[in-house]
């Protein structure tokens, strides 16, 4: 799977405008409408942090957003920034604003009032990415302003961030795994999306939105053109890069035993369609009663990538199959296997594919 595509131009001054898409076209289209955007740009003369953001900001970011991304830019800005840099000058954000901002983030609890509002847990401390997220936010709304003449201080370029926190510690699963985290989904639910992530390489969203049109018995292949979102429904998979998954005529038959022929969704929860934040609650659930290390359902899409490349299927070959357009991302999961469980995973890999009669 190819990376992002990306195209520049570099202004007379010596700044460079980047536009990204899924395709050549998408980015250059992307990269015309920045062009334009700063063509139309004039210069700032005046107003508050927020006025910036509303005025400026949103308008040159929000276009390239997807609307996950902008639910949470909308969060960052209306429970961390903008109550604490809102009404500031924005010519007048300092060192120590952004220092303020830092101490003042909190987690949000996204348990729902009645009115439909996220409500603040300021005695729970946020986890150090959210903290990063958001002076990383207010610092974009900064250099916008910088660049359109609206500032000319850059002292809050020193504002100290939190360190990122070390990635979560891969460990290799139980020779066993997926024999008994299947038998412990029997009869829930969850067999279907938890197959489809470990032998498919599916993501939640993925496994939760495949229609029956997405198989093509013909060809043996599924396509992987949309995803469910909790919030939005059907949308285009991660990154907008819609992919063919190449099947065998066991898999086929598998998908139909366990899928629902009265939907025209594969996976449902007894003709409805499956929730997507229910279905990653299960896993850890599932595992505890197989008496399994608990694992999250993405998880198992590592697994998946871990199985390919110990068996010496080619890179970009796995990169296809699960999605991924950066090559670093599928390696991180490719030490997950012993040396000794490496040799034992290449005996024993076709008895985790199921049988007809399993």
């Amino acid at each position: 799977m190819p990376s992002q595509h990306r195209k520049k131009h570099r202004l007379p001054d010596g700044r460079e405008i980047v536009g990204a898409g899924p395709t050549p076209e998408a980015a250059e289209l992307a990269l015309k409408r920045k062009l334009s955007e700063f063509a139309t740009f004039q210069a700032y003369p005046s107003g508050t942090f927020a006025q910036f953001v509303e005025e400026r900001y949103w308008p040159y970011v929000s276009p390239d957003l997807r609307p996950n991304s902008k639910r949470r830019y909308n969060q960052q800005f209306k429970f961390h920034i903008l109550p604490v840099l809102g009404a500031v000058p924005v010519a007048d954000v300092s060192l120590e604003d952004l220092q303020a901002l830092r101490q003042s983030v909190r987690r949000i609890d996204r348990r729902k009032e009645p009115q439909g509002g996220a409500k603040l847990q300021p005695l729970k401390q946020p986890h150090p990415t959210t903290v990063r997220e958001v002076v990383l936010r207010a610092k974009e709304v900064l250099r916008l302003a910088y660049r359109l003449g609206a500032t000319q201080r850059q002292d809050w370029e020193l504002v100290k961030l939190p360190s990122r926190p070390e990635r979560r510690e891969l460990l290799e699963p139980e020779p066993d795994f997926t024999p008994r985290i299947l038998d412990a989904a029997k009869g829930t639910y969850m067999l279907g999306p938890m197959w489809a992530a470990l032998f498919l390489g599916l993501r939640r969203g993925e496994a939760c939105g495949l229609r029956w049109s997405a198989i093509n018995r013909e060809n043996m292949t599924v396509t992987v053109s949309e995803q469910l979102d909790p919030k939005d429904g059907l949308t285009a998979p991660k990154g907008g890069r819609v992919r063919v998954i190449h099947i065998t005529p066991e898999l086929v038959e598998y998908i139909d035993r366990l899928g629902d022929h009265g939907s025209p969704f594969v996976f449902t929860d007894k003709g409805r369609p499956l929730l997507p934040n229910e279905v990653s609650k299960q896993p850890p659930r599932l595992c505890n009663r197989a008496g399994l290390r608990p694992v999250r359902l993405h998880d198992l899409r590592h697994m998946i990538v871990s199985n390919l490349l110990a068996v010496g299927a080619p890179l970009n070959v796995v990169m296809e199959i699960v999605g991924h357009s950066n090559a670093a991302t599928t390696m991180r999961y490719a030490h997950m296997y012993s040396e000794p469980a490496r040799h034992a995973l290449m005996a024993h890999l076709e008895s985790l594919i199921p049988s007809k009669t399993g």
